[in-house]
């Protein structure tokens, strides 16, 4: 229920000595929460600060996004909702001793909008260079679909949208943006994917409702 809850930089260290990776010319692409998780690791390692600590400095700070964070306060905790399975069962939210670049971050709807807005040219950011770096299109990734940095690019008719989803136990979240028109998405939910429930259909909501925003628009 809490897989990274007990796995320290120790345990990592001794994991990451056991990988081989294949020495493909040209690999093919793939997800991967270790990887987000390691590069997280290595750009704070590289900032001298926590992973927290980079998040509220470089990110949330900039975007005035006073929800979200790593290290939530009592009162954000006493504020967040309460995780579910798809049978209604409570369940702990995640923690983290280390590769919290995979899923460490909370926020709110406010804030996930706001970010949105930024993306859209809908707010004056500092960031605007990095932000339109993590767009660029970098290659191929699933069928119909590029990847940037962490974010996912999707044609749409003449427009591209931008997306990103994923869950944790107890938790799915649906994240997407086209800048022409300026329109997003965000969905999160508090029912996390389990053996009864995939969370394709909850995925499918963006994708839906985005395409819906950019019809109304025309």
């Amino acid at each position: 229920m809490n897989p990274y809850g007990q796995y320290d930089a120790e345990r990592l260290a001794a994991g990451l000595k056991e990988l081989r990776l294949k020495e493909d010319k040209t690999p093919s692409f793939a997800y991967s929460n270790l990887g987000f998780g390691l590069l997280g690791e290595a750009l704070a390692h590289r900032a001298g600060m926590t992973y927290g600590e980079l998040v509220r400095t470089r990110i949330a700070e900039p975007l005035k996004l006073p929800d979200t964070t790593v290290n939530p306060s009592m009162e954000q905790l006493e504020r967040m909702a309460s995780g579910h399975s798809s049978q209604r069962e409570p369940l702990p939210r995640w923690t983290f001793q280390t590769l919290h670049g995979c899923g460490a971050i909370l926020s709110t709807p406010g804030d996930m909008l706001a970010l949105q807005q930024a993306f859209c040219d809908r707010a004056d950011t500092p960031l605007r260079p990095a932000m339109n770096l993590t767009i660029a299109r970098q290659r191929a990734a699933f069928p119909g679909n590029n990847v940037g940095l962490s974010w996912f690019i999707r044609d749409i008719g003449e427009r591209k949208v931008y997306w990103h989803n994923g869950g944790t136990t107890g938790f799915k979240m649906c994240n997407a943006f086209c800048q022409d028109p300026p329109v997003a998405v965000v969905i999160l939910c508090n029912t996390g994917s389990d053996a009864q429930d995939d969370g394709r259909e909850f995925y499918r909501l963006g994708d839906v409702f985005i395409r819906q925003l950019i019809a109304e628009d025309d």
